[in-house]
């Protein structure tokens, strides 16, 4: 075992090296924790004392690595929604788990009991509505098509910055969450990964729309 010991520094090397090589973050801290194992196994047991110093960075990066992985791997299960969230979570299908709990966190939960108007047409909005259970009417252009969840409301006045191209009523029982324009506008400013998702499902949406009309 003492023959081995002087090789760990170059296992340690070689496992960084190879780290590097991952886009995948839980590969890439996974192999840098190994790095640093070896690492740490080196300093302490090469030299007839430990070498301490040496010893002690390594054991920082292994737990800072420790804990980005461990935030990682929670940012990428979906386990911990409650049974609302996982509904939704399961109907945007674009978003990652971490890029969920950004969006959902900013959003506002309601529960329609009585029939209430959701959007005027030619009138301005400030939110983006997503309808995740009950049924709605939409009036456009004199024609009234009724519809059913999942659904975005407010797609075309987020993405152009125009005012509702429709007016909806909500039916009782409609469960939905909305998100403010600013809200949406300033997350996807900071997460270009985000406002692609946000983006490809909102047409995604429109299409599905102009399909079923």
């Amino acid at each position: 075992m003492k023959e081995i010991l002087p090789h760990f520094i170059h296992l340690g090397a070689l496992l960084y090296f190879v780290c590097f090589l991952f886009r995948n973050q839980i590969l890439l801290r996974s192999f840098a924790i190994a790095a640093d194992v070896a690492y740490i196994i080196y300093y302490l047991s090469v030299a007839d004392r430990p070498l301490w110093d040496a010893a002690f960075w390594s054991i920082l990066l292994l737990l800072t690595n420790a804990v980005m992985l461990f935030i990682i791997v929670c940012d990428k299960n979906s386990n911990n929604f409650d049974d609302n969230e996982l509904k939704l979570y399961r109907c945007l299908s674009g978003l990652s788990p971490s890029d969920f709990r950004r969006i959902v966190r900013l959003g506002k939960w309601t529960r329609i009991e009585n029939e209430t108007t959701l959007t005027t047409a030619g009138q301005s909005l400030q939110h983006l509505h997503y309808i995740l259970e009950g049924e709605i009417e939409m009036e456009k252009d004199g024609r009234r098509i009724d519809a059913k969840a999942p659904l975005f409301i407010g797609e075309i006045a987020f993405l152009r910055q125009r005012p509702a191209s429709a007016t909806v009523r909500l039916k009782p029982g409609v469960h939905y969450i909305s998100w403010l324009h600013a809200d949406l506008m300033r997350i996807q400013l900071k997460h270009d990964n985000l406002r692609t998702a946000i983006s490809a499902m909102l047409n995604s949406d429109l299409a599905d729309k102009l399909a079923r009309s």
